[in-house]
């Protein structure tokens, strides 16, 4: 069968325990772009191997943890030889019921949109979580680089739709392998660095987030109430959850402590 003509970006950092999963399920795409931090860990050589373009993240080479995502993210769409795109994180990967999906949407002539959000669905212990306080969690991930501009935000980065380019979503996930632990220690590393913005922040525009976060925070504690009372399953575990929820007052605190000058 013939390749489906994308480009596929990858960043990588020591991500030799969960590269394997997701090349695998990346098999049918045109290119591959793994840009890597200084992995030290065998995933150069596993991503040479499976025949991916191999980039460093930055220009000096080795640089360890991103400061920058969207800097990096843009680094692989200029790289990129298909005017199609799409990018996953090297701990998730592709359905098959997805790749097929997009397979379908580039037979197409024209393609009905030229952005799409997909969906992501952890996977805990094995399961296919259905249910969870952050569902649906939609991401553009997949989309044609003359409808985009380029990512933006150094964390939680997202890729910017020219005005007028309607967005479409696809029906089939990307799987997000989720270890159950509470409070991942990458998002510490998130968190520090949106601290760097907020230092320049109004406190009247630090109030506003924190109020957001806070409504965020309510709203994810209401959606668990109706889920334990529904009884659906399969959920993601309380600890999981309890996580995102937390998140926001972590984040608040991250928010004051960096525009109070701590």
């Amino acid at each position: 069968m013939a390749k489906i003509p994308c480009s596929v970006e990858i960043l990588t950092f020591n991500s030799a325990k969960t590269l394997p999963r997701l090349l695998a399920s990346l098999h049918d795409f045109a290119e591959i772009i793994v840009l890597d931090g200084g992995s030290t860990d065998g995933a150069l050589e596993i991503a040479r191997a499976a025949g991916c373009v191999v980039l460093p993240q930055t220009d000096a080479g080795a640089s360890g943890p991103i400061s920058d995502f969207a800097a990096v993210r843009n680094k692989g769409l200029a790289a990129a030889t298909y005017p199609w795109f799409l990018f996953v994180d090297s701990d998730e990967y592709v359905s098959p019921e997805l790749m097929e999906e997009i397979r379908g949407i580039l037979k197409e002539e024209p393609p009905s949109f030229m952005v799409y959000e997909v969906p992501r669905k952890y996977v805990i212990d094995g399961v296919v979580i259905e249910y969870s306080i952050t569902y649906p969690a939609v991401q553009m991930r997949f989309f044609h680089r003359d409808a985009v501009t380029e990512f933006v935000k150094p964390v939680h980065e997202r890729i910017e739709v020219r005005q007028g380019i309607p967005v479409g979503r696809l029906r089939q996930p990307i799987y997000v392998p989720q270890e159950n632990v509470f409070f991942p220690t990458k998002w510490f590393q998130y968190l520090k660095i949106e601290a760097v913005k907020y230092k320049k922040f109004s406190i009247g525009k630090c109030l506003k987030v924190s109020m957001r976060r806070l409504g965020v925070a309510a709203l994810y504690a209401w959606r668990y109430a109706l889920l334990i009372v529904s009884g659906k399953k399969p959920r993601a575990p309380w600890k999981h959850e309890l996580s995102y929820i937390l998140y926001n007052f972590v984040h608040i605190f991250f928010l004051w402590r960096a525009r109070l000058g701590a």
